[in-house]
């Protein structure tokens, strides 16, 4: 007779404490949010996020795929953009939801995710309960994670323990169970959209197996074979189920200027090591500093990361564990984090330099990246250091504590001494502050800068404290261990709720002034918003509702002169956009240059006009002086926000009847040459499509339907031409003519669309349908069969396991019933 397995309330107990404790952690930092109606706005999320989501619901509302965005930078391919999360399942969730609060829930969501994941993985790795819960709690609480939060990588950051976890399930069990399990979170981290934390992922894992348990690396070398299979069918079957999302992604590469990076492009955003202090002091170096200075430590821009604070309070607790007995994994994890830490420094040491021989780094940029997974091994440090406090009574060893608290205590006695200097108010230590700052500015800044550092130097002091007075009793330290862990999740805490800001939901919900001034025609022109220097813009600010935030104002001044690629949000066609990932077209790259670098106001015409630019919104009045302005207003700026007409641009769509062949500067000069007609006559790339039409040709074009994926062209004309539609080339696009006879695409004028059209009235109809999103959902296909039919046979096993293990007179029993 089978005995029923007992149900284990303790085991219940113990992890639901650790979902609740984690679900504490992740409220506390994100408290401003999760307590209010507040939304998140700052970096990439406003600008870039919002309005992605916003054409995504437009799509889906007019019946189309949203694998077109045709908005931003005369349209860019939202398939083959990593950004959009297209087939993140997540992401179909702001079909129901408001963007602010979607956004919301899905970072803080992701932020526990993280927690629960990176928990788990510490366990598995070893750690005790107590220990692994600081690691997972630890590591989300920190700087480089949590600065993550404005970009789409924290999405993909948050996968990264549960891939490790689910890699360390297959070397340990090596059933196909496992692989589907690590294909499965594979899966997740690649559909949330960063190939950058994909790639460091992939990094990370080595030193995550070397630090295993000696029970699971024993595995390791039995069954070689086996294992590698394994691992091969999971990384196929997760290839299987991303394929519509990556290969039109891959696709995209080959034609951008991504594939092409020069070591420069590689290196930008390195972590300069002046910024290391803020390891240890929380954002101290994102002061107003000089422009030299800001020049040198981040490019002369904002910090990529806001934050890259790990904890003043980990340092002693990481030095004692160290000299514990894990000494494989705390080599392990060392050598990870320095190694992570030399190579986050980029162009400073020879570490990421010399990685950048290897193809697979060579296509990303920001070397500051890389403290993420240094920080991710420091916090399996971290807990480690929990450990070897608790069970240090039991040892006869006691240099260890007291060097830690030895460093704990110098780093207190540092702090406060700079901390007392600082709070000075007859001496400003020579910090090299922004000029624009007065003295009664400067002394706030000081202020600011002063609590920092005392509350390093306390903390750190309460850090030495609990080191020296630890008790030899083993229940008594298990009560100091918690101390120290709540020490240090309250430091971390206390600064990581203040990396992200939250702001009214007002902000998001700002309709520009200049919106409701343009033409009924809006629909049938680009808007063109010309860029303002950053560092110039946010000296400018001298508006802006009452009692809010610079970086509110700030954002509310971006929203108000539609900065380039939130245009979508209002359904406005922008024009010539930055872009932001380097994976747009490289004809778009090069007439946005032409744009912005136009040496005289008639060539700056001349671009505009030939691009279908109706109107141009900017700051500056003595560049845009020769066209026609329409209106200003006092926005954020001191300077007024001014909206100008472009004189008789071309048409969004239009008849021409000669087509010249020249490719790359011939084009351009050709283009920019006032013999040049751009109203009689294309430049193409195909020398065989080229011809000399009629010079008498006339016709008329006008769209009949638009919706996201799709244009219906209407046209006619007195002889053999071309139909051009100023919107951006993309292979994925196909045409067809009257009957659905298939014509060939061409690319006009670097950027837009043309079409060979015989004589008389014709229809032509653009769809956009890339083959690599064919192939992928083919392969996605049989990914998801290959998946269900995985799951089918393990079920039929399951089922035949139970009835072998029946005994036979309760098989004999049921049978007569």
């Amino acid at each position: 007779m089978l005995t029923p397995q007992r149900f284990s309330v303790s085991r219940i107990s113990k992890r639901s404490w650790t979902f609740v404790a984690c679900a504490i952690v992740v409220m506390a930092v994100f408290h401003e949010g999760v307590f209010s109606d507040r939304v998140l706005f700052a970096g990439d999320l406003s600008l870039l996020w919002y309005p992605r989501i916003t054409s995504i619901v437009q799509a889906v509302s007019e019946g189309a795929w949203p694998i077109w965005d045709p908005y931003p930078s005369f349209g860019v391919s939202a398939v083959a953009d990593m950004n959009y999360q297209l087939f993140y399942p997540f992401t179909w969730l702001n079909l129901i939801m408001l963007p602010g609060l979607f956004l919301k829930v899905f970072r803080i969501a992701h932020a526990f995710g993280a927690a629960v994941g990176m928990t788990l993985l510490a366990r598995r790795l070893g750690l005790a309960a107590p220990a692994a819960l600081i690691a997972g709690a630890g590591w989300v609480s920190a700087g480089p994670w949590l600065s993550l939060v404005k970009y789409h990588h924290i999405d993909s950051a948050a996968w990264m323990p549960w891939v490790l976890l689910a890699l360390i399930n297959v070397i340990d069990r090596q059933t196909w169970r496992s692989a589907v399990a690590l294909a499965l979170a594979a899966t997740g981290q690649l559909l949330a959209g960063s190939a950058d934390m994909c790639h460091l992922t992939a990094w990370l894992a080595p030193f995550c197996i070397l630090a295993m348990p000696g029970t699971i690396a024993s595995r390791l070398a039995a069954r070689k074979l086996k294992l590698l299979g394994l691992l091969a069918g999971a990384g196929c079957l997760a290839f299987c189920l991303t394929a519509p999302q990556w290969l039109p992604t891959i696709v995209q590469i080959h034609g951008s200027i991504r594939s092409v990076y020069t070591t420069e492009h590689n290196l930008y955003w390195s972590l300069h090591p002046g910024r290391l202090i803020d390891v240890l002091v929380p954002m101290l170096t994102n002061a107003p500093l000089s422009a030299d200075v800001r020049r040198d430590l981040s490019e002369s821009r904002e910090p990529f990361l806001k934050s890259i604070y790990f904890g003043v309070t980990t340092f002693p607790i990481v030095l004692l564990g160290i000299a514990g007995s894990r000494r494989r994994s705390r080599l392990v994890y060392g050598i990870g984090t320095l190694f992570f830490g030399l190579a986050s420094l980029g162009r400073h040491t020879f570490v990421y330099p010399l990685l950048l021989h290897l193809p697979s780094v060579s296509l990303f940029r920001y070397p500051v990246k890389w403290i993420v997974p240094a920080s991710f091994l420091w916090a399996l440090l971290v807990g480690i250091g929990i450990e070897t406090y608790i069970a240090a009574p039991r040892t006869r060893r006691s240099w260890p504590r007291w060097t830690a608290a030895m460093l704990a205590g110098l780093l207190a006695g540092l702090f406060g001494y700079a901390a007392w200097r600082v709070l000075d108010a007859d001496s400003t230590l020579g910090i090299p502050f922004d000029a624009a700052l007065d003295r009664s500015g400067m002394l706030a800044v000081l202020g600011i800068v002063g609590r920092m550092l005392l509350w390093a130097a306390s903390v750190s002091a309460l850090a030495a404290c609990l080191m020296i007075v630890r008790s030899p009793k083993s229940q008594r330290a298990r009560w100091q261990a918690g101390a120290f862990s709540v020490l240090i999740l309250a430091d971390l805490v206390v600064w990581g709720s203040r990396v992200n800001e939250f702001a009214p939901p007002a902000l998001l919900a700002h309709r520009p002034p200049i919106v409701n001034r343009l033409d009924v025609d809006r629909d049938q022109y680009r808007i063109y918003s010309a860029p303002t220097p950053d560092r110039r813009s946010k000296r400018m600010l001298a508006h802006g509702p009452k009692d809010w935030r610079t970086e509110w104002v700030w954002t509310l001044g971006q929203i108000e002169r539609i900065e380039p690629r939130t245009s979508g949000r209002w359904r406005l066609f922008s024009s010539f956009d930055r872009d932001p990932i380097d994976l747009q077209d490289s004809g778009v790259t090069t007439v946005t240059h032409m744009a912005e670098s136009a040496p005289d106001a008639g060539t700056l015409l001349r671009v505009l006009q030939t691009w279908n630019v109706r109107y141009v919104i900017g700051l500056e009045r003595q560049r845009y002086a020769f066209l026609e302005r329409i209106g200003e207003w006092l926005s954020v700026p001191s300077t007024p926000l001014c909206l100008w007409r472009v004189p008789d641009p071309l048409p969004r769509v239009y008849i021409v009847g000669q087509a010249n062949h020249a490719v790359g500067p011939d084009a351009i000069r050709m283009l920019l040459s006032p013999a040049f007609e751009p109203r009689r006559a294309i430049i193409i790339e195909e020398k065989a499509a080229a011809r000399q039409g009629a010079a008498s040709l006339q016709g008329t074009a006008r769209i009949a339907s638009r919706r996201s994926d799709q244009v219906v062209i209407e046209t006619e004309s007195n002889g053999p031409g071309y139909v051009v539609l100023v919107e951006a080339y993309d292979s994925g696009w196909r045409a067809e003519i009257d009957d659905g006879r298939p014509a060939p695409i061409l690319r006009a004028n670097l950027i837009c669309r043309a079409v060979a059209i015989p004589a008389g009235r014709h229809r032509v109809a653009f769809s956009y349908r890339p083959p690599a999103l064919k192939w992928g959902f083919l392969l996605w296909v049989s990914g998801a069969f290959s998946l269900v039919l995985s799951w089918l046979v393990w079920t039929c096993r399951r089922a035949h396991r139970h009835e072998d293990r029946t005994p036979p007179y309760n098989r004999l029993h049921s049978t007569v019933i």
